[in-house]
């Protein structure tokens, strides 16, 4: 033992004295690089800080903040710092302006009248359609200056470039907050959306204007119909569609699947990578008609920007016009310009452009490609040479690639597909150079003469079919790494050794990055120890989803909303299984219970099904099921399934579920009613901890004989603000605040956790306050 001892401490004293070494490195390569290159850098670090802030500052924290960053930019020494603070002073002042043009509180939920532009391309579902609307001319209250609207009307049909009157109700930017997924609340921010609603059915929409002739929204809206009349299967398209116009909602669930499968979501909707070639083809030609100059560069910049319009100006279009245009000036210039100036200048206009941006996963994604791109390569590839050296090149480059973004994948998208590197070496020139070229094309002659077109695109569909059947069997494969969550430091470290494996020329081993690497490969959440019970309540709008963790079992309780619900949104697919592989629950669980077949409960079971093995099952309406009491122990935990007998209701068919253990207990009662609480009196069954508000906290529900029989510490409704069922309902709540109690809403606190221990208070974590930003409602 003495010896191991001895051994591990020179090991980290090693350890320590190589991080010193490749600190040192870093500072060195920063003081020669670019200056300027390092304030375009600090920009976008103080744009970022300012979106983790919980509040909206002050004005004279701005004002503060604006006068010492102008102080310090006025000093050659300070000015990194000094452009770290006009950063945050930019977006502070961004911030404001976007908040103050959201809907305001007193006009969300009132039926408003309103005339304007359908400015996106609508997005078609079974039952609903989605658009982007632009209200136009004066109301008598304020309206944002973006709206996303749905109707449920199958006879209103909107085309984008429209001009439409219609009777709408709206409400104030809101989303489902549920730790480390997607925040719908900050992409409305960044997308300029001040109001989300619906249109109402009457009095119906009159169109006021047919899309105009040189409209960019009806351009888009008649090449995606072209490509619908050609004779090609649907999904193949869709995925035209998406190529052509960057409309990634023409994907079909079933593609986006493979997609996300083989890490080729960014070849198959418009991005840098079509951007950028669009640019280098209209620079190329423009160089030999017009000589290396200006009007090069100014025909290669409107030839990518006018692509950019068709493909509807989103933000990943917007990133990759800017990083083109950058690019493009830099040949231009006489003068040789460093390459990490131009990545630090793009990098900050992308940034000034929208400061909001580096809230997006594909912010990072892009920019960390191309910088690990740049660090490796730096003008060593010679594409004039031979064609064995070029195909060495092309993978290396997908090597560095897949290095370099395996951690921002991991920690913001929460997935990684080993076979990415393959795939996209496969993929991205048989796409770039066949593909998109013959599109073009084809799009290009539709507007001349449609049959030619269509000829034209069956053919690029017949070539798409070859690479999809490709990926199609990587996607079969299924060789994707779920990522749970992680703390900054592991990212962090693992980023670290991304930078000693590409950084080129390093005096320093490779091998310690292995090391680096090993946190984010290995880590997993703590586990319970004996006796604890972690009950995590989803928020999934109106609807119910619970996951029970204890050292013994892991129980999931619902599903929450399916698409069949009638909104598309399946919480089973977007909330559910990525929480529960965010928790370490990768593959398995050992129960699924779905209470009752109301599909706010149930909707969202076939997507755990499909992805999660289950060693137990209880589904309404099988014998075996909840039509009889049941029971099991494991380790220390006890689960009890009581269902409720005679009862005509389906609310009241739910199949009750409390579970024990270290002397902690919780219920979950699905949405029972005044029938099935009187038999859970009668059975007088223990008392819990915590309790699962009954039927989202109707009226019809929590009865007080139930609540002073149960006498729960904590009662915890999953409700939707706003609902049309006024759930739950104030004589409800204020049933449980009269008896002490406390009472939490996934309406008002997010996802909710509870972590109850043997010897310690209960610790509750609510994702709305616990990881607040200042753009949450």
């Amino acid at each position: 033992m003495p010896a191991v001892s001895i051994w591990f401490d020179r090991f980290q004293q090693r350890l320590f004295a190589y991080m010193e070494s490749v600190a040192r490195l870093m500072v060195n390569a920063l003081r020669a690089g670019s200056y300027a290159a390092m304030m375009y850098v600090g920009f976008v670090v103080g744009a970022l800080g300012f979106s983790q802030m919980t509040a909206l500052p002050s004005g004279a924290l701005m004002a503060g903040v604006g006068i010492l960053a102008l102080a310090l930019f006025a000093d050659r020494r300070g000015r990194v710092l000094g452009a770290m603070g006009l950063g945050w002073f930019y977006a502070a002042g961004y911030g404001l302006l976007v908040i103050d043009d959201r809907l305001p509180a007193s006009a969300a939920g009132h039926d408003l009248e309103v005339v304007g532009q359908v400015v996106s391309l609508p997005q078609h579902r079974d039952r609903s359609t989605r658009f982007r609307f632009r209200p136009e001319g004066e109301a008598h209250v304020h309206l944002p200056r973006t709206l996303l609207l749905t109707t449920y009307d199958k006879n209103f049909r909107p085309v984008a470039g429209e001009r439409w009157q219609m009777t709408v109700r709206l409400s104030r930017p809101r989303g489902l907050v549920n730790p480390d997924l997607f925040d719908y609340e900050g992409w409305l921010l960044a997308e300029g959306i001040g109001a989300t609603g619906y249109v109402r059915l009457s009095p119906a929409p009159i169109r006021v204007a047919a899309a105009g002739s040189f409209n960019g929204q009806g351009l888009r809206a008649s090449i995606a119909e072209r490509i619908s009349r050609a004779p090609l299967p649907a999904a193949v398209a869709g995925l035209l569609i998406a190529l052509s116009i960057g409309e990634s909602a023409a994907i079909g669930s079933d593609n986006w699947t493979i997609l996300s499968r083989t890490g080729t979501n960014h070849l198959f909707i418009i991005s840098g990578l079509h951007v950028g070639l669009v640019a280098g083809a209209g620079w190329w030609i423009a160089r030999r008609v017009l000589g290396q100059g200006i009007g090069a560069a100014l025909v290669a910049l409107s030839v990518s920007l006018g692509y950019g319009l068709i493909a509807g100006m989103g933000l990943p279009v917007q990133r990759a016009l800017v990083m083109s245009s950058v690019w493009i000036a830099g040949l231009t210039l006489s003068r040789s310009v460093p390459a990490r100036s131009l990545l630090g200048l793009a990098l900050g206009c992308v940034t000034l452009v929208n400061p909001f941006a580096t809230l997006s996963p594909g912010f990072w994604l892009s920019f960390g490609a191309v910088c690990c791109l740049m660090l490796v390569f730096s003008g060593s590839i010679d594409w004039r040479g031979r064609v064995w050296a070029r195909l060495l090149d092309l993978i290396r480059s997908q090597w560095i690639v897949f290095i370099g973004t395996a951690a921002i994948l991991l920690d913001l998208v929460g997935q990684l597909s080993l076979v990415s590197m393959a795939a996209n070496l496969i993929a991205i020139p048989f796409v770039s150079v066949l593909v998109i070229p013959a599109l073009l094309v084809a799009n290009l002659v539709g507007e001349l003469y449609e049959p030619a077109s269509s000829a034209l695109l069956v053919i690029v569909g017949q070539l798409l079919q070859i690479c999809w059947a490709l990926l199609e069997w990587l996607a079969s494969l299924d060789a994707v790494v779920f990522a749970v969550s992680f703390p900054p430091i592991v990212v962090l470290a693992a980023a670290l050794g991304v930078v000693v494996l590409v950084v080129p020329a390093s005096p320093l081993p490779r091998w310690p990055a292995l090391l680096l690497w090993l946190p984010i490969m290995t880590f997993r959440p703590a586990d319970l120890t004996e006796g604890q019970m972690r009950i995590h309540v989803m928020d999934v709008g109106q609807g119910l989803s619970v996951l029970i963790e204890t050292a013994d079992e892991v129980l999931l309780y619902d599903a929450g909303p399916g698409p069949a619900h009638g909104s598309g949104f399946d919480a089973g697919e977007q909330i559910v299984v990525p929480t529960l592989r965010r928790r370490g629950h990768f593959g398995r669980i050992d129960t699924f219970v779905v209470s009752h077949r109301h599909l706010d409960h149930a909707g969202g079971a076939p997507a755990v099904r499909r992805n999660m093995l289950i060693n137990r099952t209880l589904l309404p309406g099988r014998r075996s099921d909840c039509t009889r009491p049941r029971q099991w122990v494991t380790g220390n935990t006890r689960v009890n399934v009581q269902p409720i007998i005679g009862s005509g209701s389906e609310n009241d068919r739910s199949c009750v579920v409390w579970i024990a253990s270290g002397g902690h207990r919780v219920m979950l009662p699905g949405d029972i009613e005044q029938m099935g609480e009187a038999q859970l009196t009668a059975l007088a069954v223990p008392a819990v901890d915590v309790l699962i508000v009954p039927h989202h906290g109707s009226q019809t529900s929590s009865s007080p004989a139930l609540l002073n029989l149960l006498e729960p510490d904590i009662a915890i409704v999953s409700s939707r603000r706003g609902n049309r069922f006024g759930h739950p309902h104030d004589e409800v709540v204020a049933r449980y605040l009269h008896r002490g109690i406390r009472f939490l809403n996934t309406a008002d606190s997010g996802a909710v956790t509870v972590t109850l221990s043997p010897e310690a208070p209960p610790r509750i974590d609510e994702a709305r306050f616990d990881r607040r930003r200042f753009w949450y409602d």
